[in-house]
């Protein structure tokens, strides 16, 4: 029975050192997420959301669709929104840099993006 006590005591140690690891790693992995969320929240706070509509008059499709747009964004600060025309120069340049594309189709008779 002595020896039998002497190896339970060993396999407790052991498992206690393996427990200790375990906390300490998982309280580290813990630490790292809770401050990378923190960066993440605070690189979002930093820069204010908006809301961009690239469109042309010209297009049956975007004037189709701008009432709903407006109605949509009725609700939204002015500032968060920004509305640009493809058919002035430094409002398509500005477009083109936030990644719009373009996708002129010519019909006869009509003149639209599609």
């Amino acid at each position: 029975m002595k020896g039998m006590k002497g190896m339970r005591k060993a396999g407790c140690k052991g498992s206690r050192s393996k427990a200790r690891w375990v906390w300490l790693w998982g309280s580290v992995l813990l630490l790292a997420c809770m401050f990378g969320a923190a960066l993440m929240t605070a690189a979002v706070g930093t820069e204010p959301v908006k809301l961009v509509y690239v469109f042309s008059e010209d297009c049956g499709f975007c004037t189709s669709f701008a009432p709903k747009f407006e109605q949509a964004v009725r609700e939204l600060p002015a500032s968060q929104i920004e509305r640009l025309n493809v058919h002035r120069q430094g409002e398509l340049d500005k477009a083109m840099e936030l990644g719009a594309e373009a996708d002129i189709v010519y019909r006869p008779g009509w003149a639209g993006c599609g």
